[in-house]
């Protein structure tokens, strides 16, 4: 009996959302424009950057419960493996 194991885990690779800068084109001054720009600029990577690393830990979790039934698995057989070594 071949006991199938989870595939190797890969990085989920960052996927670039939609950029919205909300009332940035009501701002007067530029320096504020700017540094406002600069701020979602921030925020929008840093949720791109929180979407792939939810990704991955998803990918991690089901990789994790596979390894834990094949486990359980190769549990079962060295059990049965070690009660056929103890009969007469």
């Amino acid at each position: 009996m071949a006991i199938q194991l989870p595939d190797p885990i890969v990085p989920t690779a960052v996927v670039a959302i939609k950029r919205l800068y909300p009332h940035v084109d009501n701002i007067a001054d530029w320096q504020t424009r700017q540094s406002i720009h600069l701020a979602w600029d921030r925020i929008h990577d840093l949720e791109e950057r929180l979407q792939a690393v939810q990704a991955t830990q998803a990918s991690i979790l089901a990789s994790f419960s596979a390894l834990l039934t094949a486990v359980a698995a190769i549990q079962i057989l060295a059990e049965q493996a070690y009660a056929k070594t103890q009969q007469p």
